[in-house]
């Protein structure tokens, strides 16, 4: 009989888990997760079973084996974790499960040597790196409301700004623009209520916006300046001035956890704590990713988690989620019905159409997702118009753009009959080099 009962509950946990693959770190609870092909990095804690060892762990071989990149800093949870371009890595590491603060951390070869940076010991709660500037990074310290800023990697700070606050007051949010470079956002306790701030000036001043929803998290649109979210419950598209609830559709009774914003997509994933959600950008609709409702997110987590969870992470449609009890992955998403990913997708330049035309013709072009740290950078586009001599005769595009399809509309009706060179290039701040091509088109009146 009991090995019936033994047959059927394995069973039963198969069910439960049919669609998602355990990757790793069985008993630790996962922070932080970082994806590049099959290297995993994952930021741990060990409050679910303190007889675990917590801190920066990676995998080479897509979660078959696991090392501990910071044992020489002792144990300890990892609050935050960016990575850029090249190997460098930054952690935040607290001192004790439920740390709410830490030390900054850097390595510049991916862990196998460390450095504390001396922004402000034990203090600090967030950390980011600009998508415009690797060696521009930000520091907050949760305690005395105050911003730091280097602009060398981490080996110098400079306090930028501190927010008032009164023995209750702490720092609840913070956030860099994706948009536009110098634009960060704060969201501030002030004892009894909430402060919402904007700098336009990389944090010298700041502008009181106003006194928004209850939250502990913002997160920043890589199309709109001034789109703001607050958790997953509110939604600004005027930096701040006005907040728009948009989590009527998910289950109201649970608690929200963290949320991943696909850029490429134009999707949002959000977990909570009876499983993760998506939804197009666009129109906020929350509908429950079949499955996830089983994995190991509904109990364990404490307030301080929320802003320090970046526990979700997509390639194309492969999805890994950090969990209060490992790591898990779901190799296709199938409940993403539209928009593309461009994870795995290479730059492209495709031929005008029609061709030839006469006067007008569409030009297509994609552009892959590149990241920084946990930050899709955005790319400098330009596409041009030359005649046959090799003159400039039209500039289409010249701005920064984020991963996607695109297509322009080139009208040639002031231009005589003949062969025309179009062309487009991409300087990427994440790749080793630059994109260029261009194709020819043939204007028949």
């Amino acid at each position: 009989m009991k090995k019936y009962i033994i047959i059927f509950m394995l069973i039963i946990t198969a069910k439960l888990y049919s669609q998602w693959e355990f990757v790793g770190l069985d008993s630790l609870l996962i922070k932080q997760i970082y994806v590049s092909g099959d290297t995993i990095f994952a930021g741990t804690d060990n409050r679910i079973d303190t007889n675990k060892v917590s801190g920066l762990f990676k995998s080479i071989d897509n979660g078959n084996t696991w090392i501990k990149l910071d044992s020489v800093l002792g144990n300890g949870p990892i609050l935050s974790f960016a990575k850029t371009k090249n190997k460098r890595v930054y952690i935040i590491k607290g001192n004790g499960a439920y740390a709410i603060g830490g030390r900054i951390y850097k390595s510049d070869n991916e862990g196998l040597t460390w450095e504390k940076i001396n922004a402000s010991d034990y203090s600090i709660k967030w950390l980011g790196v600009s998508p415009f500037d690797y060696n521009k990074i930000y520091a907050v310290n949760t305690f005395n409301n105050e911003v730091y800023k280097s602009v060398d990697g981490g080996n110098n700070w400079n306090q930028i700004s501190a927010f008032p606050a009164s023995s209750h007051g702490r720092f609840t949010a913070f956030n860099i623009s994706l948009v536009k470079d110098s634009v960060l956002f704060a969201l501030v306790d002030v004892q009894f209520y909430q402060a919402f701030y904007k700098s336009t000036n990389d944090g010298y001043s700041w502008q009181y916006v106003g006194t928004p929803p209850s939250g502990q998290e913002i997160s920043t649109d890589n199309e709109l300046e001034c789109k703001v979210y607050m958790e997953s419950y509110f939604i600004t598209d005027n930096c701040g001035l006005s907040w728009k609830r948009v989590d009527s559709s998910a289950t109201p009774t649970s608690s929200y956890l963290s949320l991943y914003i696909d850029k490429a997509a134009s999707k949002l994933y959000l977990m909570k704590t009876d499983g993760i959600y998506v939804s197009d950008k666009q129109t906020i609709n929350w509908q429950k990713l079949s499955g996830t409702e089983n994995l190991p997110v509904q109990n364990g987590y404490q307030p301080e988690d929320v802003g320090q969870l970046k526990n979700i992470f997509l390639i194309g449609k492969t999805m890994y989620v950090g969990t209060l009890s490992g790591i898990y992955k779901k190799d296709d998403i199938t409940d993403v019905k539209d928009g593309n990913t461009f994870e795995n997708i290479s730059y492209s330049l495709s031929q005008n159409y029609p061709n030839p035309f006469n006067p007008t013709t569409t030009i297509k072009y994609t552009i892959p997702t590149v990241e920084t740290g946990y930050i899709p950078s955005l790319q400098h586009v330009t596409l041009k118009i030359y005649d046959i001599l090799g003159r400039e005769v039209a500039a289409l595009v010249n701005k920064e753009q984020s991963a996607g399809n695109y297509e322009t509309e080139f009208d040639g009706s002031k231009l005589s009959s003949g062969i025309y060179i179009y062309s487009i290039r991409v300087y990427s701040p994440g790749r080793a080099g630059n994109y260029a091509a261009s194709k020819k088109m043939i204007l028949a009146k």
